[in-house]
C-alpha cells in the first residue's frame, strides 16, 4: 500500500483524487500547505496552482529523500499541459490530463510506486551487498547514509556527526580539496587519504567517487566508496 500525498488547491479534484486513491487501495493523505510535505508518503499527487505555489518546498522535500526517489504526478487540464510540461523531470515525473480516467489514473499511481520502491531497493542493495566502506554525503562533507562496514568505521550516529566524520583535524584541508573536485563535476578514482577511526587511530583509505545529479543536473550528492588500506600503507613504508 502507498502513502500518497495530496496537494491539490482545487477542491472538487482534491476530493475526487481522495477517493480514487482510497478505491485502489492506497492511503490517501490529505495536504492543506507545505507543512504537510513533512510526513512520511510514497507518492505525491498535485495540481497546477498548488505546484506553482509550492514547488521549492516540493523540491527541497524530494532533496530529503535521496538517493530514493520520492515521485510526484501532476493533474493538469488540455489547455495547460505546454505549461505543464516544463516542470516535467525538474519537479514532477508524470503527468495525467483532465478530466482523469480512473483506470489511467491507477496506473500512472502505480508506476510511479514502482519506481520509488526499486529506486530504494537498488540503493538498499548497493549498500547492503558492499564489502567496504559505501558513503552517500551532501557535497558539504555531511553524511546522508552509509552502509554497515562504514558504520562500523565511523563507530557514530551518522545523524549526529559533523561534515567529513572520518577525517582527521589535520587533513580536513585535503578532504575539502577532494570534494572540490567532486563539486566541480569530476569523479575520482584510487585517491588515498589520511582518515581516522573513531577510536581516534589513523588510518589511509582508498576512495573513488563521483557525484549524483538530480533531474535538473545540479550536483545533489556524493557516492564515496572506500577500502581501508591502513596495513597495506603501513607495511609499504616499512620496506
Amino acid at each position: 500500500m502507498a502513502r500518497v500525498l495530496v496537494l491539490v488547491a482545487n477542491p472538487q479534484n482534491q476530493r475526487m483524487v481522495t477517493e480514487y486513491i482510497a478505491s485502489i487501495g492506497h492511503r490517501p493523505l490529505l495536504a492543506t500547505g507545505p507543512r504537510d510535505l513533512d510526513l512520511p508518503f510514497d507518492v505525491g499527487v498535485v495540481d497546477g496552482p498548488a505546484l506553482q505555489e509550492f514547488e521549492a518546498e516540493i523540491q527541497e522535500r524530494k532533496s530529503r529523500e535521496r538517493p530514493v526517489a520520492l515521485p510526484f504526478l501532476l493533474i493538469t487540464s488540455h489547455k495547460e499541459v505546454g505549461m505543464a510540461q516544463r516542470y516535467l523531470w525538474r519537479t514532477i515525473e508524470d503527468i495525467v490530463l483532465m478530466p482523469i480516467e480512473k483506470v489511467e489514473f491507477h496506473a500512472r499511481i502505480e508506476n510511479l510506486f514502482l519506481a520509488r520502491r526499486l529506486s530504494a531497493d537498488f540503493g538498499s542493495a548497493v549498500l547492503t551487498s558492499a564489502p567496504t566502506p559505501v558513503f552517500v554525503m551532501e557535497p558539504n562533507g555531511q553524511v546522508r547514509t552509509c552502509n554497515v562496514p562504514a558504520t562500523e568505521f565511523l563507530r557514530q550516529d551518522i545523524s549526529r556527526t559533523a561534515p567529513f566524520p572520518m577525517a582527521p583535524p589535520e587533513a580536513l584541508a585535503l578532504w575539502h580539496e577532494f570534494f572540490a573536485r567532486l563539486k566541480g563535476g569530476d569523479s575520482v578514482q584510487f585517491l588515498e587519504l589520511p582518515a581516522q577511526r573513531a577510536d581516534g587511530s589513523p588510518a589511509v583509505l582508498l576512495v573513488s567517487a563521483t557525484p549524483l545529479r538530480d533531474p535538473q543536473g545540479k550536483i545533489s550528492d556524493i557516492l564515496l566508496l572506500a577500502l581501508d588500506v591502513t596495513d597495506r600503507h603501513r607495511a609499504e613504508q616499512l620496506t
